[in-house]
Order: structure tokens, then C-alpha cells, then sequence
């Protein structure tokens, strides 16, 4: 064993010694095959880097990127390829021989190099395999919705708005389509970009993608722009098999994005391949349409419509544009009109704006203001393409042709009009736009439906006038574009009043002509004329040629409009094919209209503002009328047998023809006769007619075939508009009668029981609308939507049903708006088991003046309320509860106890205001009321009220009384408004969450603290805060007790504040009380304004200013008590606030009746950031000037208000009123921007400008100065020298208007002025008002520079002599001779008893353009020029 574990030893020590030494020595034999081998694994790389190297070029060239293990493939066979060939090259030196013919090797050196050849070669065999790559590169993934450019379109505070809206319902999990709609060109896309943009930033989604869908879609475009945002590439050739790949693609992504803008007609994302609700719920779509329908169609939960700019961002946007600086002040008004020419649509304000963009030129701007006031200018570079055809889709878009025939006719009307839709129906009715119509009432249904999708595609707009519609001014423009072609052949000329009618020959093939002209000419031949509508002045008469219409004979429509005539042309009856005849404002009296009764095709016949005495006889042959219309006419009489006759009339509105003329109280038989007329009409389906009494209306009367009407029988007639409601609401009223002797015929219970609208008024001994006029079993009110009762004294309740039996139980279903107003007996709404009454549909109740009534609902009643949105109870003494369970049977009271509450589930407005004696909703404390939507809460004179609601563990004792019993009530309040509340203690409770965003507060005499600390930190979204007459408030925010917050933060007071006012709170003593250096908050402040505050000091300190980042106007006035606007008012730890103050955003600054201001500032600090542009001052006596001309001690009685000069360099707006001792307007040598300056009552000012003034002040463009008597020099111009360029010094270049009004001693306007000034140039207006020491205006050197002087006024100047002299000795003898005013067009000189020449007869004034001359009261007054006397 011993011998066996011995060799055993041995033989391991033998292979450890011999192996590495046969290893070494085999390198040195191996040396020539090693180096060998190298070089062959180096070739086989080489060869395999070259095929890859192609691979890796043409990948490059297709955009991919390179996969990185292949570029690391490619560095390390560099790499390697460096160390190979350092060994090859060092073989050479291992062949060299020791002497010239002895070879002896470097063994040392060739053992080296073998040995490396034989690892490099084994690394090259290595580097050989892994260049095997089947890809050497991938597909660049986009850079998706980064890359997309909206470059050069700010995000105005409008657009901000929306984007904000829209994020916040993006980040809702609940909502995942969301619609952008707005007409063409105002700017959707770029807002969806940015919004998408800032989505990606706030990660909101993991991936968002943009696809434009345009009007033709094409789903595999679609796909592959979504596909290229994510780096997915398609190998399918089908739709259907991409729209696989895409889906299964987006599902993989957690929460996407995916906008589609431009779409025009709804789409199947599942044909496209785009997930969405069930399939994908982190899918969300944000789409853009011009049309809100397509919106609908795609199913979004939430719309958002765009509008065009407010002006002033369509005026930045404008300015942005087309590059405008401040040194075109000389084209400032004509650049705002053409700004205000695009009305604030995007696409034409960055078009035109583009257009003009380096134009520095007036004709240039002029030229384009023409164009765009007559058209949008198609002359415009880049109009007729980016904004006419961009807004024509959406017309071409239309599917109906009549659709888009009753849009061209909205192009007939004035721009920026109220467009009437009945217009509209009765045009196209006259023109027979409308196939298979078979009435007026289909006509009108289908036009009000034509309008509802032009305005659902922004082609027309919503109007603030009932049953009208509005076009956008450039929408316009297109639409007269397309109605200006061969095919539709219109004219328009309506937006300004023509002298001289259109030449025959160019406009002889128009089919449409609507013009404002004066003057009728004769011979007009129109032979394809078939609409023709006229407007004139309706103050003066016009005439018309006899032959008037004799060219236009195929005549359809007539719309003479605003117009005043002497008598109707013969002519008109040539027109036999004409179907609708309209007047408009006419002022005809006494005038002879039978000629109407020869247009026997005529169907539509409209009279507004008509006064005749009496319609002609000759009406009656009208028998193919369907429409009369004789609404707001003047009609003295229609005579018996004329309506009878009218056997095809389907709408008569006779409006108040009975309250006058003929019948009067001898009147009743003959208007009985003549209503009864209307029995005879076959086709009557609408009715409009006010009756003064009653007894007006045949008892046997009655008009079954009437579908709709709108009757009134009292003697108040109703006042009609001048654009009436013709889609008439049955609307009954009856009113001024006494029902124990006038009980309603049949055919008005008829009217009533198909009323939707039923108003009541002053009826005597009317107890309650169903038992007096009706028996129960025949009452049925389902159809009344609206029902209002006013001064019915006797009403003791509406339905009484305690002995009378049950309504139906439809009654009063369908009403929505219910009015009760001084009805002083009134003690309930319903006497009776309030179970047999539904109103379940009732949206708003309004009750005034019912001081009987102590509650409004029972607890039935108000259960049913669910549809209910507002509430409005006022001045009623007795109102102790809303909701009461007196008389409550104990089925009612047990059901609503069981429930526990009584919710109003769509209550979104309440107000209460003059209820003695109501102390809370609902007096049974174990009945919560619930208000969940309630947004807008107004209280006022509740004296029996303590607070809103008590907060759980509230101080304040049991005697406390508040309005609800559950704090939960308030959290959905939007606006608070609380006035005269004398009891008043608390306004909200603490710690009770708002989202308040408007609280005013006035008049509650015992609130002693605005908000509480909890209440700065609970109402996070308060927008707006008024406080007003509030005698005990100390301190407005008392933030002293505000904690950092949970995240040890700062804590933020009302962070999302913009406005608060202060007024009339005389013991308030600091408006922010007890904060320290970490405070935060009120970052958003934008407006502040404080007055009649007579203890606060100080505004704020310098702490609180550091927050005001946002503020923009300041405004404070008759605040007795106020030193300084900023102040310390206690120690601050941070030393450099007390130095330097950041308003970035402060640009008004409105100072009043402050009478013991000394400065802005009563410690020495410095203002930076500001952009102040309007500076108000009045009445601070204190303040001797702006700032300081040297170093000024702050405790010297008197101060300046600013302490350093770039304060007022911004300054546009400067307004000094009643400033006793102010000495100077302007700093001397202080840049300014002013364009507008107005001083009055400064007593102790001597001079206005002085001549560094006028030097510095290029842009002021107003300058008023009135009332300051020690004026005795305006401008004063000896120091004015020439500038740096050797030229003339140029004064106010910019002045447009000067007056100078109530300056006693004023002797010179100009002074001290050489002939090598220059100035004044641009100076349109100058008036000169009470200046009784002024001798002369001015001098010819200041006349000569008047060279846009047009109007020149002087009145009241005692001491004037001439407008024109010398007073001083000069060597331009020339100048002496001739003045020229090239503009002057107007000359007013008034009571000026020492004038006695315009200038010395030495001088000639010439290139006038004067059109009035006036001159009064100026008794020595000898010469005028000749100028003058040649007007």
C-alpha cells in the first residue's frame, strides 16, 4: 500500500512538472503553425465583419438602429484585430538573424509571440462564431407626440382653461371618451397637441398617439400613423389583419392615449383595431370634429366646444403674428381694426397676421382693413387657401343641398345680425327650397332642424335672441364667397349703405340680390331675379319708380326691410309669381294697399311696425295665403268678410290689433264678429291674438283644428319683440276679470286643458284654479309645463281636493316652472292628501310676496321632487320651514322616517331672501335634507338665523340656529352670496371641505371674522371673495393657527383665490393677521381692491406681497386711515424681503380719497418685475409727485409715491384727479410708454411737460389737462436739442388728441420753439376749452407741423386774438407766407369775444379739405381765411 501511494505521488508530481514544460517548449516548435493559424482566423473574421458591415449600412439607411450586441461585436473585432496584427508585424523581428550569415533565433522572443498567436487565434475563432447575427438592427421607436410641433401659438388663458378641464377628466377612470368640437379654424388641433403633450409629461398614460382621420378615412393610414408613434411594423397586407396586430399591440400597453383629430363622421375603432371600453379600459379616446353630432355618434361622455379668442388674445395673438413692436404707435388703431376684422378665429388671425407680417407701411394696412371690412380679402396672401377652403369643408361636408341652401340665405343678412329663422322658413317657402312639404308647420320643423345641425357643425352660431341664429364674421364671408358663384348667383351688399344701385349688366343673372341702399332707381333689369331684399333708413322717406319691379318679373320673395316709403310702386303687381311679400318697419299711414290684393299667388304676407288705418278689402282675394302676418303693426281696423275669405290661411298672427283703434268698448260685438271669422278657416292650425277683456272671445267659440297659440284676454297687452316666437308654445293667459260674473266659455277650457304655458293675473275671487273653473273629473293639466299666478288676491290655494274628489293622476305631471307672486291670502299650494299630487317633473318653484304662506311643501310633495333645479322664495313674512309635516298623513310622515331624509337630488340653485320668520329647511331634526348638487346658496334678511349649519364639536350653545342640521349639505356649494343677516355669526363652519368657488358677504352686522384659519385651508378652490358693510370684521384672514401640513410642508391659504374685494368694513384692522415667512397661499390673487376700510393702515407686508405672484390690479380708495400700501409691521427673520418686492404681473394700479397715504412704501424698499400699465390717482393729498427728483427723507410731510424710476417705465395709462400738491406729472428724463395721460384739479402745477418729457415720451397719443389754475406753459421747447444724430429733437410723436380745458393762466400752448423742431406730427384733434389768458393757439413753426390736424375747437377763451401769430422774431421768411393744413376738416371757434382773425392777412392757408366751418359768439371777429370762405 505504501509503495502503490508513493508512485502514485510520483506520476501526479511527473504530470505537474512535465505537462507545463512539454506546453512551454511546444510554443517554441509550434511557432511557425501558430502564427499560421492566427493569420487565417484573422482573414475568416475579417471576411464575416465585411458581409456584416453591409448588413449594418443598409440598415442605417433605412433609418433603424443598430442592435448593440452587434456594436459591441464590431468594437471588440477591432480590437482584436489591433493586437493581431502588432503580432504579425513583430514576427518579421523574430526571423532576423545574430550575424550577417549565422541564424540564431530569438527564442525569447519567439516563445512570446507564439504563445500570444495561439490565444489570439483561439479568440478570433470565438469572435468568428458570435458574428453569426441573424438582425443587426431594430426599427427606431418614434419619438410619438414630443416630436409634434405647435410652435408659434401661445396657450392663451381660454385655451388654458379647457386644457385644464380636460386633463382633469382624463385622469377620471369613470370617462374614456371625450370630445373637442368647434368650427373650423379655431384651433382644436393645437389644443389636442399640447394637450397630449402635457398628458405624456404628467405620465397620466404610458404612451399617446395622434392619427388625423380628415373627412375620408382611411383605416390603413390610420393604422400606420398609430403603429409608427408605438415602433410597431406591419407585415399584413389586409385591414382587417393590421387591425389585429394594432390591437393586440395596444392592449399590452397599460393605460394609453389615442387622439383622433379631424374626424367628420363616426368610425368603428374596432375595424381600425383600437381597444376600447370593455376591451381595453386603460384606452382612452380624445377626438376633435367641427361637427358636436359626430361627438354623440363616437359616444363621448363629455364635450368640450371650443369658441374663437376673446379679443384681447385674438390681439396678442395678432401682435405675435405679424410682429408688431411698439414702434408702429402711428399704426396702433389701424392694426387693432384689422386684428378685430378676424374676429378672433385662429386660422385668419395667423394668416392675416402672417400676411402682413413686416409691413410698416399705412397704405399697406389700409389697404388690407378695406378689403377685409368689405369681404375677408381673397387678395390676401394665404387667405383663399388656409382660411377659405380649410372652412368650405365643412359646407361641402353637408348632406342635405337644402341644408346648405338655408345656409347661404343666413349670408343674406348684415354682418354680426341676429338672424331670424323664421326668415329663413319663409324665404326658402317663397323660393320652394322644400320638397315633400305638405305645411307651413313642416317647412318650419324641417328649417328649425337644418339650423340645429349647421349650428351642431359651427356653421352658425346660438344667438341671445329667442328663435334667431348668429354666423361668425369670416363663416360669413366664405358663405357670400360660395353664394357668389355662377350656380347660386347671390348678391350681397348689405353691410353698407350704398348711393348708387349695382350696374344691370354685370349683375343681370343674379338670382339673389340683399342690399342697404338709399335711392330707387328706375329701368332695372333683373330677368333672373328671384329674391330681393332691400334695407334702407327708416327715417327717411323713400320713393320708388313706378316701374320699379317691371325687370324683375320672376320675383319669388320681396323683403323691403328698416324701411319708410310714401306709397308702394305700381310695379308689384307685375310680380305674379311672388310667394312672400314682407315689410319691415314701415311707417306708412293712410296709404293705399290694395295693390296687395292683386298678388293672387302670394302665401306669405308679413306686416311689421305697419301703421294703416285700415287694411283694404282687396286682401280678401288672397286666397293662396297661408301665413298672415300682422305682428307689432299698427292696424286701426281689418274689416268684416276679409278673413273669412282667406280659405288656405294655415298661421294668422294678429298680435294687438283689438287693444286699439276701432275696438274699444263700442268695439266688442264687431270684434266678437270678426274672431268668430276664424270658426270659418279650414286649414287655421296657429293663432296668435291679444284680446282686452274677456268678453272679447265668442262664448260658442271654438277653434278645434288650432294646434298652437298664444292668446292673451286682458287689458295689459303682451309685449311683443320685433323677432317673435313662431314656434308658438301654447300659451294661454287670462287676466282683469271677475270669475263670479265671466266664467269661461268652452272654447277656452279647450285652450286650457291644451295649454303647455297657462299665466294668471289680478282675477277677482279666484280661490283655487281647479274647483272655479273646472269639475274634477274633467281637470287635466298634463299637458302645463309652465304655470304662473300674479295678483290674484282671493287665491287661498291652487287645488283644493279636502271635499272634492281626486285629480287624475296625470295632473300636473309634465309642469317644470311654477310662479306664485303677491298672493296675500294664499296659505297652501295644495289643500288635501298631497299623495294624489305627482309633480315629479317640477324643475324650478319661484315664490314672492305670499306672507300667509308658512311652508311651501309638504313631506309627500317634497319626496317627489327629484327632478327639481331651483328654488326661489322671497318676501314672505309668515314662511317659518320649505318643508313641513303639519298636515302629513301618517302614511307620509312614516315612509319619510323610515327613509330618514328628504333629498332633492337636482337642486342646484336656492334662494331665500326676506323670510322673518323661517329658521331652517325642515323642522323635524330626525329628517335629514339632502342636497348633493347644490351649487349656488343666497340668504338675505333672516333675522331668526344664526349660521349655515354646526360643525360636530362646534362651541356655539344649543340657542344657535342654523339652516341645515347636516354639514354634508355645504360641500357641494359653488357660490355663496349672504346679505343683511343681522344675527349672522358664523359664514362657513370649520373644517367643513368646500368647493366654494364665489362667497360674497354684505351687510351682516354681528360677523366679527371673514374666514377661520381651518376655513383658509378647507376652501382650496375659492375663486372670488366680496365682503362688504360689515361693521364688526377686524381681520379679514387670520392665518395663525394654519399647521404645516400632514407632508410637514408649508400650508396654503386659498391657493386658488383671483379676486377679493373689501368695502365698507370701517373696524378692519389688518386684512392678513398672525403669519409667519413659511406661510403659502394666495398665489393666484389676480385682482384685489379694498375700500372704505377707515382703521387698516397698511395693506400688506412685504411677507404677503412675496405670495402675491399673480396679482395684476390693485385698486383702493377712501381709506381714511391708510399710510402706506406695504409695510412691516413685525419682525422677519428674512432681511432681503425687506429690500426688494416681485410683482411680475402688477399692471393696474387704481389709488382714491386716501388722504393719509405717504408712499407706496414706508420703508425703503424697491419694486422689480412690474409691467405696471394704467396708474390711477385721486385725491391724495400727501403725495407731491410719482417719485422723488433727489433724495427724499420719508418722514417729511410731504412724499412721492414710488422711491425709484423703473417703476413708472411701463406706465401706458396715467390718471391725476384733485392732487392738491403736486407739483409734477412726469420724472425729468424718465423713459415712458405712455400713450394716454389725464390730469385734472392739480392746483399747485406750473407746467406740464417739460422738455425732457417731450423727448421721452414717443408713444403718448391722449393728453387731457383740465381745471389746474397755475398752468401757465403746456410745452416748453427751449431746451429741446437735436438728437444724437445731429438731427431735429422730435416731441411727441405719437399725440393723436390734446385738450386743454379750465387753465386760467395759461398764456402759451407752445413756447420757446425754433424752426428745426420737429413733432406733433401725428396730432388729429385739438381742443382748447376756459383758457382766458391764452392770446394766440399757436405759431406758424408749430402750425407747419400740424400736417394731420383735423378737427380744431376753441370755445370760451376770453383772451384769445388769433388762432394763428408771431410772437417772436425768425429767419424763415417763407414760412411766413403760407400754412397748410392738408387734413383739416372741421373748425368750431365759440365765444371768443376778443378774436379778431383766424391769422394775420399776411398768410395764406391752403390744401384744406374743410367741410364745416362754425363760428359763434366771436363779435370781432373781421377775417377768415379764404380757405375758410371757399367750403
Amino acid at each position: 500500500m505504501a509503495v502503490d501511494f508513493i508512485l502514485s505521488i510520483g506520476a501526479n508530481i511527473i504530470e505537474y512538472l512535465i505537462d507545463p514544460i512539454g506546453r512551454q517548449l511546444g510554443y517554441l516548435i509550434y511557432y511557425k503553425s501558430n502564427l499560421e493559424s492566427l493569420r487565417n482566423e484573422v482573414k475568416r473574421v475579417e471576411e464575416r465583419r465585411g458581409a456584416m458591415q453591409h448588413s449594418v449600412d443598409d440598415a442605417k439607411r433605412n433609418g433603424d438602429l443598430i442592435r448593440p450586441d452587434v456594436e459591441g461585436w464590431f468594437t471588440r473585432v477591432d480590437g482584436h484585430n489591433k493586437v493581431a496584427e502588432s503580432i504579425l508585424e513583430n514576427d518579421t523581428e523574430a526571423k532576423k538573424r545574430c550575424l550577417n550569415w549565422l541564424w540564431c533565433p530569438n527564442m525569447k522572443l519567439r516563445y512570446s509571440l507564439s504563445r500570444k498567436a495561439k490565444k489570439n487565434a483561439e479568440e478570433a475563432a470565438k469572435l468568428y462564431s458570435e458574428g453569426n447575427f441573424t438582425k443587426v438592427s431594430y426599427r427606431q421607436t418614434p419619438q410619438g407626440i414630443e416630436v409634434i410641433s405647435t410652435q408659434g401659438i401661445k396657450v392663451f388663458e381660454s385655451r388654458r382653461q379647457i386644457m385644464e378641464k380636460v386633463i382633469e377628466v382624463l385622469k377620471d377612470d369613470s370617462v374614456n371618451m371625450i370630445g373637442i368640437c368647434g368650427m373650423g379654424g379655431v384651433g382644436k388641433t393645437t389644443l389636442v397637441k399640447d394637450i397630449a403633450k402635457r398628458a405624456k409629461e404628467e405620465k397620466l398614460f404610458n404612451e399617446v398617439v395622434i392619427s388625423v382621420v380628415s373627412q375620408n378615412p382611411d383605416e390603413k393610414k390610420i393604422q400606420g400613423e398609430i403603429a409608427d408613434m408605438l415602433g410597431l411594423k406591419f407585415e399584413e397586407e389586409s385591414t382587417f389583419g393590421r387591425a389585429s396586430k394594432l390591437h393586440e399591440r395596444l392592449r399590452t400597453i397599460q393605460r394609453i392615449l389615442v387622439v383622433l383629430d379631424d374626424v367628420w363622421k363616426r368610425i368603428e375603432l374596432s375595424d381600425i383595431g383600437i381597444p376600447f371600453g370593455d376591451a381595453h379600459k386603460g384606452c382612452k379616446i380624445l377626438l376633435t370634429s367641427r361637427n358636436e353630432e359626430v361627438c354623440d355618434d363616437m359616444g363621448a361622455q363629455t364635450k368640450f366646444p371650443v369658441d374663437v379668442l376673446p379679443e384681447e388674445e385674438a390681439w396678442n395673438l395678432f401682435k405675435e403674428m405679424a410682429r408688431i413692436t411698439d414702434n408702429t404707435t402711428n399704426l396702433h388703431s389701424i392694426q387693432m381694426a384689422v386684428s378685430n376684422e378676424c374676429r378672433g378665429l385662429p386660422i385668419a388671425i395667423v394668416t392675416v397676421g402672417r400676411a402682413l407680417n413686416g409691413k410698416d407701411d399705412e397704405p399697406s394696412w389700409n389697404s388690407a382693413l378695406e378689403q377685409l371690412r368689405k369681404s375677408i380679402g381673397k387678395n390676401i396672401r394665404g387667405v383663399e387657401k388656409d382660411v377659405f377652403k380649410l372652412l368650405e369643408w365643412s359646407y361641402n361636408y353637408l348632406e342635405s343641398e337644402e341644408a346648405k341652401k338655408c345656409f347661404l340665405l343666413c349670408s343674406l343678412f348684415p354682418e354680426d345680425s341676429n338672424i331670424p329663422i323664421e326668415d329663413i322658413v319663409r324665404y326658402g317657402i317663397g323660393l320652394d327650397l322644400f320638397v315633400s312639404i305638405d305645411s307651413i308647420g313642416q317647412a318650419r320643423d324641417r328649417v328649425h332642424g337644418y339650423v340645429g345641425n349647421l349650428k351642431k357643425c359651427y356653421l352658425l352660431l346660438d344667438s341671445e335672441v329667442e328663435e334667431c341664429v348668429k354666423i361668425h364674421d369670416v363663416i360669413r364671408d366664405v358663405a357670400i364667397s360660395i353664394a357668389s358663384r355662377e350656380e347660386n348667383s347671390f348678391m350681397v351688399r348689405c353691410d353698407e349703405e350704398l348711393k348708387d344701385w349695382p350696374e344691370n349688366d354685370r349683375h343681370k343673372h343674379n338670382a339673389v340680390i340683399s342690399m342697404r341702399c338709399i335711392g330707387m332707381p328706375n329701368n332695372l333689369v333683373f330677368p333672373k331675379l328671384q329674391l330681393l331684399q332691400i334695407q334702407s333708413n327708416r327715417y327717411i322717406f323713400q320713393e320708388f319708380p313706378k316701374s320699379f319691379f317691371e325687370g324683375m318679373k320672376e320675383l319669388k320673395v320681396v323683403a323691403l326691410l328698416e324701411m319708410s316709403f310714401q306709397s308702394l310702386p305700381a310695379s308689384l303687381r307685375c310680380l305674379t309669381n311672388l310667394r312672400t311679400l314682407s315689410l319691415f318697419s314701415y311707417r306708412l299711414t293712410e296709404i293705399d294697399l290694395s295693390i296687395i290684393g292683386a298678388l293672387e299667388n302670394l302665401e306669405i304676407l308679413s306686416f311689421v311696425g305697419l301703421q294703416v288705418h285700415e287694411l283694404p278689402e282687396e286682401m280678401g282675394n288672397l286666397t293662396h295665403l297661408k301665413i298672415l302676418d300682422l305682428l307689432n303693426s299698427d292696424i286701426g281696423r281689418v274689416p268684416p268678410g276679409i278673413l273669412s275669405r282667406l280659405s288656405k290661411l294655415e298661421e294668422l298672427y294678429l298680435g294687438t290689433i283689438f287693444q286699439k283703434g276701432s275696438y274699444t268698448e263700442d268695439g266688442i260685438d264687431e270684434g266678437n264678429a270678426l274672431i268668430t271669422e276664424l270658426e270659418s278657416l279650414p286649414n287655421l292650425v296657429s293663432l296668435t291674438i291679444s284680446l282686452p277683456r274677456i268678453e272679447y272671445w265668442p262664448r260658442d267659440l271654438v277653434l278645434k283644428k288650432v294646434k298652437k297659440f298664444d292668446i292673451a284676454l286682458m287689458r295689459t297687452p303682451p309685449r311683443y319683440s320685433l323677432v317673435c316666437n313662431y314656434l308658438l308654445p301654447n300659451k294661454l293667459e287670462l287676466g282683469e276679470f271677475d270669475i263670479s260674473v265671466h266664467m269661461l266659455a268652452a272654447g277656452l277650457k279647450m285652450l286650457w286643458k291644451s295649454a303647455k304655458i297657462l299665466n294668471l293675473r289680478s282675477i277677482a275671487g279666484l280661490m283655487n284654479i281647479v274647483s272655479d273653473f273646472f269639475d274634477l273629473e274633467e281637470v287635466y293639466f298634463g299637458n302645463l309645463i309652465k304655470l304662473s299666478i300674479d295678483d290674484c288676491k282671493d287665491l287661498e290655494c291652487l287645488v283644493n281636493t279636502t271635499n272634492h274628489g281626486q285629480l287624475s293622476i296625470k295632473a300636473f305631471t309634465a309642469l317644470e316652472d311654477l310662479n306664485l307672486s303677491v298672493l296675500p291670502k294664499l296659505t297652501h299650494l295644495w289643500k288635501g292628501p298631497t299623495q294624489l299630487v305627482w309633480l315629479c317633473n317640477l324643475r324650478s318653484v319661484r315664490v314672492y310676496w305670499c306672507n300667509n304662506l308658512e311652508s311651501v311643501f309638504s313631506i309627500y310633495i317634497a319626496r317627489n321632487l327629484v327632478q327639481l333645479e331651483k328654488l326661489d322664495i322671497q318676501f314672505s313674512e309668515k314662511m317659518e320651514v320649505i318643508v313641513s309635516s303639519e298636515g302629513a298623513g301618517e302614511h307620509e310622515i312614516e315612509a319619510t322616517t323610515a327613509a330618514n331624509k328628504i333629498e332633492f337630488p337636482k337642486l342646484t340653485q336656492l334662494r331665500l331672501h326676506s323670510l322673518q320668520s323661517l329658521a331652517t329647511i325642515c323642522r323635524a331634526v330626525d329628517i335629514a335634507i339632502v342636497l348633493p348638487r347644490l351649487k349656488m346658496l343666497s340668504l338675505g334678511n333672516m333675522p331668526m338665523l344664526n349660521c349655515l349649519c354646526i360643525a360636530s364639536g362646534s362651541e356655539y350653545n344649543t340657542t344657535v340656529q342654523p339652516l341645515f342640521h347636516n354639514e354634508d349639505t355645504l360641500t357641494s356649494i359653488e357660490t355663496l352670496k349672504v346679505s343683511f343677516m343681522d344675527n349672522l355669526i358664523e359664514i362657513w363652519p370649520r373644517d367643513v371641505k368646500a368647493k366654494l368657488r364665489e362667497m360674497r358677504v354684505n351687510k351682516c352686522p354681528k360677523l366679527t371674522n371673514i374666514l377661520s384659519p381651518s376655513n383658509l385651508k378647507c376652501m382650496q378652490n375659492l375663486e372670488k371673495l366680496i365682503i362688504a358693510e360689515c361693521e364688526s370684521v377686524k381681520v379679514a384672514f387670520d392665518v395663525g393657527a394654519l399647521n404645516a401640513d400632514e407632508d410637514h410642508g408649508a400650508a396654503r391659504a386659498l391657493p386658488s383665490l383671483d379676486n377679493l374685494v373689501l368695502g365698507g368694513l370701517p373696524n378692519l384692522t389688518h386684512v392678513w393677521a398672525n403669519y409667519s415667512p413659511r406661510i403659502q397661499g394666495f398665489q393666484n390673487l389676480r385682482s384685489l381692491g379694498v375700500y372704505r376700510c377707515d382703521s387698516l393702515r397698511i395693506l400688506f407686508s412685504p411677507i404677503i406681497a412675496k405670495l402675491l405672484v399673480k396679482l395684476e390690479q390693485l385698486e383702493i380708495g377712501n381709506c381714511v386711515g391708510m399710510k402706506a400700501i406695504i409695510a412691516c409691521e413685525q419682525e422677519v427673520d428674512d432681511k432681503g424681503m425687506r429690500n426688494t418686492i416681485i410683482f411680475p404681473r402688477l399692471t393696474e394700479v387704481e389709488l382714491k380719497d386716501l388722504p393719509n397715504l405717504m408712499s407706496f412704501f414706508l420703508q425703503a424698499y424697491t419694486i422689480e418685475g412690474t409691467f405696471l400699465k394704467c396708474l390711477v390717482l385721486h385725491k391724495i393729498p400727501k403725495l407731491i409727485g410719482l417719485w422723488p427728483a433727489s433724495e427724499s427723507n420719508f418722514d417729511t410731510p410731504m412724499h412721492s409715491l414710488f422711491n425709484q424710476k423703473d417703476t413708472l417705465t411701463s406706465i401706458e395709462t396715467l390718471e391725476v384727479y384733485d392732487m392738491n400738491n403736486l407739483i409734477e406729472i412726469w420724472p425729468r428724463d424718465v423713459k415712458a410708454k405712455l400713450r394716454e395721460m389725464r390730469v385734472n384739479k392739480c392746483p399747485k402745477l406750473t407746467n406740464i411737460l417739460s422738455p425732457s418729457n417731450l423727448k421721452c415720451m414717443q408713444n403718448l397719443e391722449e393728453l387731457i389737462i383740465a381745471e389746474c389754475e397755475s398752468v401757465k406753459l403746456a410745452f416748453d421747447g427751449g431746451a429741446l436739442n437735436a438728437g444724437e444724430d445731429h438731427g431735429a429733437a422730435t416731441a411727441l410723436p405719437s399725440l393723436d388728441h390734446l385738450e386743454l380745458n379750465g387753465l386760467p393762466n395759461l398764456t402759451h400752448v407752445w413756447a420757446n420753439y425754433s424752426p428745426g423742431i420737429q413733432g406733433f406730427q401725428n396730432l388729429r384733434s385739438l381742443g382748447v376749452y376756459r383758457c382766458d389768458s391764452l392770446r394766440i393757439l399757436f405759431s406758424p413753426i408749430i402750425a407747419k407741423l400740424l400736417v394731420k390736424l383735423e378737427q380744431l375747437e376753441i370755445r370760451n377763451c376770453v383772451g384769445m386774438k388769433a388762432i394763428i401769430a408771431w410772437e417772436q422774431e425768425v429767419d424763415d421768411e417763407g414760412m411766413r407766407n403760407t400754412i397748410i393744413f392738408p387734413r383739416l376738416t372741421e373748425v368750431q371757434l365759440k365765444n371768443l369775444p376778443n378774436l379778431m382773425s383766424f391769422c394775420p392777412q399776411a398768410y395764406t392757408i391752403e390744401g384744406t379739405f374743410l367741410k364745416t366751418v362754425e363760428v359763434v359768439n366771436c363779435p370781432e371777429t373781421m377775417v377768415l381765411p379764404l380757405a375758410f370762405q371757399l367750403m
